[in-house]
């Protein structure tokens, strides 16, 4: 089912000269760095002793207090 909403989608964007495959992707490729980003800044902000409230993502309460060395 999905290969034929692919295939439908692609030529769709064919015929106006983009490439649907390539810029699907680029977003994924993107989504999965700003992912690590997030996970990268997080583990800074737990170092810096962030408030568990402040941080950009739900966090274990236990593994924020064994990180702050509680």
């Amino acid at each position: 089912m999905f290969g034929c909403t692919f295939n439908r989608v692609s030529s769709d964007w064919a015929r106006r000269g983009l490439n649907f495959g390539a810029w699907k992707m680029e977003d994924q490729q993107s989504a999965a760095g700003d992912a690590a980003g997030i996970q990268k800044r997080m583990r800074q902000d737990i170092r810096n002793g962030e408030p568990l409230d402040a941080l950009p993502e739900d966090i274990d309460p236990d593994d924020y207090y064994q990180a702050q060395g509680f």
